[in-house]
């Protein structure tokens, strides 16, 4: 039986989306499963976006790399909002902004308390 909720973490480069799951990591005992760093491990890549200066990454390909550690715990990785959306209901996919550095700390705090009660509610 899971002991910890799967939280995703998603967003366009440079909105702080690993600064949130490392500070969620260390809040909440969770442990982050950066995309960023699998990736690049195990060459999940396609191409390079030169105007977005940035890897796109092969979905399939990634899935397959981190399926095992999914089904085993509870990971936050980044993912894409509307990928999310579709693959989950809708009451547990929430948007969060990161526009100012104080969003951090608010944005950690609701999802540290989300999982207390995650946790509390199957104890």
């Amino acid at each position: 039986m899971r002991t910890s909720p799967n939280v995703i973490i998603t967003g366009t480069p440079g909105v702080g989306k690993t600064v949130h799951c490392e500070q969620l990591a260390e809040e909440t005992g969770l442990r982050h499963l950066s995309i960023n760093h699998v990736a690049k491990e195990r060459d999940c890549y396609e191409t390079y976006d030169h105007e977005l200066q940035t890897w796109v990454v092969d979905e399939d390909k990634l899935l397959d790399a981190i399926e095992d550690q999914v089904l085993q715990d509870a990971e936050i990785f980044g993912v894409l909002l509307d990928e999310a959306r579709e693959a989950f209901d809708e009451e547990l996919v929430v948007e969060l902004n990161s526009e100012r550095d104080d969003d951090v700390e608010s944005n950690c705090a609701r999802i540290s308390s989300w999982v207390q009660s995650w946790k509390n509610d199957r104890a």
